[in-house]
């Protein structure tokens, strides 16, 4: 038996090998994706002064609207009402929205965003009359909260792809219930974390399982790595009382749960610049019912 741990981030430079004994299939990996904001990038998102919470902000997906012009731009009163004025709930959103900080240029709200079985991960968004879109976490939360499972089966996931993201979700949201537009895709989106400007990558590596058993996937994270931030996210789908824990390095990390869940921890930064070879082990036990996934994801800078 063979089990899928998916990958977003650069993979190359990593040593990885996965056991277990889920039906999943075939290791499935994705391309690089990199950090940073360039420099045009963060002066047109300070035209409007300090508009942009940069010192509340974390881990961020970005994109900026075209105006069907040649330029950039967006219609922030359209935004405003389908965002914190309307609380029906939308494909990607779980309801209204809630505001933050609003001029007569930007807005900066806190949305609900539909994630597996029901549960809800909260982004920050915020948008302005340049075009730009911002999803955030605020600093402090864990940069793993981008992890979208909602297309999952909740007693038979099956991993492809993890590119798809909460982040990603809430940027999408905006752009097709207030503007009419086309969901945008993940290569489309620009990464950022404003807690960590130096970071040049970010990597998820992800397993999930709807049995009783126990997944393992081993990594190195090599010398040209300088690892800034670690954060770990375990979820359980359903709610007849399916059971896992997540270890990292032989360490129950967010302690054992049995109930429909998302937990969300940061690991120790230390352990990872070590170099050792890190173990992420997945169990899900007492029954083989509902089904439960763990991510670890490095944000760090290369040498």
């Amino acid at each position: 038996m063979s089990v899928s741990a998916v990958m977003v981030g650069l993979i190359l430079a990593l040593t990885v090998s996965i056991d277990g004994d889920s039906n999943q299939g075939s290791e499935s990996l994705s391309p690089s994706i990199t950090l940073g904001l360039t420099a045009e990038a963060r002066q047109s998102l300070q035209q409007n002064g300090n508009a942009f919470p940069s010192n509340d902000a974390g881990f961020s997906a970005y994109y900026r609207m075209p105006d069907g012009s040649g330029g950039f731009g967006l219609d922030k009163a359209a935004a405003d009402q389908v965002l914190f004025n309307d609380p029906t709930p939308t494909q990607r959103r779980a309801g209204i929205g809630t505001l933050i900080d609003i001029s007569n240029s930007h807005s900066v709200g806190s949305v609900p965003i539909r994630n597996i079985d029901g549960l809800v991960t909260a982004v920050n968004l915020y948008y302005d009359e340049q075009g730009w879109l911002v999803a955030y976490f605020p600093i402090g939360d864990e940069p793993s909260r981008a992890w979208q499972a909602r297309s999952l089966n909740v007693e038979d996931p099956k991993l492809t792809d993890v590119s798809n993201s909460t982040l990603l979700d809430a940027i999408n949201d905006v752009l097709v219930e207030a503007f009419n537009s086309p969901p945008i895709t993940p290569d489309q989106l620009g990464y950022y974390h404003w807690g960590h400007p130096t970071a040049a990558e970010f990597l998820m590596i992800a397993t999930a399982r709807g049995d009783m058993g126990i997944d393992t996937v081993s990594f190195a994270v090599p010398t040209s790595f300088t690892v800034e931030e670690v954060s770990v996210s375990m979820w359980i789908a359903e709610t007849n009382s399916p059971c896992a824990r997540t270890l990292l390095d032989g360490f129950n990390i967010m302690g054992d749960w049995c109930d429909r869940n998302f937990q969300h921890v940061f690991a120790n930064l230390g352990d990872f610049n070590a170099r050792s070879v890190h173990n992420l082990k997945l169990d899900h036990y007492n029954q083989d019912k509902g089904a439960s996934g763990a991510m670890v994801m490095l944000v760090y800078s290369t040498n």
